[in-house]
């Protein structure tokens, strides 16, 4: 993974659900040029309306098994996770 953009009010799975958009090295990050969401690998949304998927969003080998994990807040989801 190149690059993970949290969109906390990206709208696609309802009002304010969020998306996390990724970036992948194949395809085609240059410096210099400008990225759109439509031109991400892989976009993952929030569950429900309002959650905020993507608040936050922080990479790094959590449970050291040598790859790189991803974890992503949704500061405004209700119940547990």
């Amino acid at each position: 993974m190149d690059l993970a953009v949290g969109s906390p009010l990206h709208d696609a799975a309802g009002e304010g659900a969020g998306a996390v958009h990724l970036f992948l090295s194949s395809g085609g990050l240059a410096s210099g040029g400008h990225l759109g969401s439509s031109a991400a690998d892989l976009i993952i949304t929030g569950a429900a309306p309002g959650d905020h998927f993507g608040a936050s969003v922080v990479t790094g080998d959590l449970n050291q098994d040598g790859e790189e994990d991803l974890v992503v807040a949704a500061t405004h989801t209700e119940g547990e996770g």
